[in-house]
């Protein structure tokens, strides 16, 4: 923890870092100890910068809210292809032995992706 500060770091916000590197959300630390949602992401963005805690983890959610896109709905994708695509979905996706097309195309998103990773190394 940071030594050369002017005050010395409070018990309470050694207690957020803590448990913000124990895995629990701002939202449960502020739950748990009683404290104000902007003076526990304040210490944990604080204990971010200076190292004493731990980075915040990607996830799923995080990725969505980084965007601007929202998911929508496979109700889209049927709407999006003709009926000969659609026919073709549903074949396939049988064919491989997927009980969904949705699971059908997370496949073939997966694809992709490893596809333009791929890519992206060779260049």
């Amino acid at each position: 923890m940071a030594n050369n500060k002017r005050h010395p770091i409070k018990e309470q916000t050694k207690q957020i870092w803590r448990l913000s590197n124990q895995g629990m959300s701002g939202k449960n630390i502020t739950k748990a100890l009683g404290l104000n949602r902007g003076i526990v992401s304040g210490a944990i963005n604080r204990g971010r910068k200076s190292g004493s805690c731990n980075k915040k983890v990607r996830t799923k959610t995080t990725a969505r809210n980084k965007s601007p896109l929202t998911y929508g709905y496979i109700g889209q994708v049927i709407d999006a292809l003709s009926v000969d695509q659609l026919d073709w979905l549903f074949v396939e996706s049988e064919t491989v032995g997927y009980n969904t097309c949705a699971e059908y195309i997370a496949e073939l998103v997966q694809d992709a992706y490893e596809e333009a990773m791929a890519k992206e190394t060779n260049q």
